[in-house]
């Protein structure tokens, strides 16, 4: 069996269905003020391209055509257009990476990070929540 590359259709459905949950959230209405900003969490196939080759192999698709900041750029595009602050925890995720092994930063057969992965996110979201205070005021 050849592998292949998900069908836009799947994609774009996605992509709307998600757009679609969050323009419902109540904390983005115009009428309650600055919205909250929100964080994108990277998952463990985005940071490791182990994990991220073996799920695509196993579901028949070509990791090679596998762009993993894909759902990251479509959110923050989306929070833009509503005026949200957006932090990408993937960038700084992926910068770590580069120096040490990236399956390290979350639980075994888990989805949630471990102490390496909170400790990225807890000083990239202290990081941005610096920022974001310093244009507040």
């Amino acid at each position: 069996a050849s592998l292949s590359r998900p069908r836009p259709t799947d994609s774009a459905r996605a992509t709307a269905d998600s757009h679609a949950s969050h323009a419902q959230n109540p904390a983005l209405s115009p009428q309650r003020g600055a919205p909250p900003p929100v964080v994108l969490s990277p998952s463990h196939p985005q940071v490791s391209r182990a994990v991220l080759e073996e799920g695509a192999r196993s579901a028949g698709i070509d990791p090679a055509g596998l762009d993993v900041a894909l759902p990251q750029r479509r959110l923050a595009e989306f929070f833009a257009g509503r005026g949200v602050p957006v932090l990408d925890l993937l960038p700084a995720f992926e910068r770590e990476a580069r120096e040490r092994d990236p399956d390290g930063f979350y639980l075994n057969n888990d989805t949630h990070w471990s102490v390496t992965g909170n400790e990225i996110a807890a000083r990239e979201i202290t990081r941005f929540v610096v920022d974001q205070l310093g244009h507040g005021a």
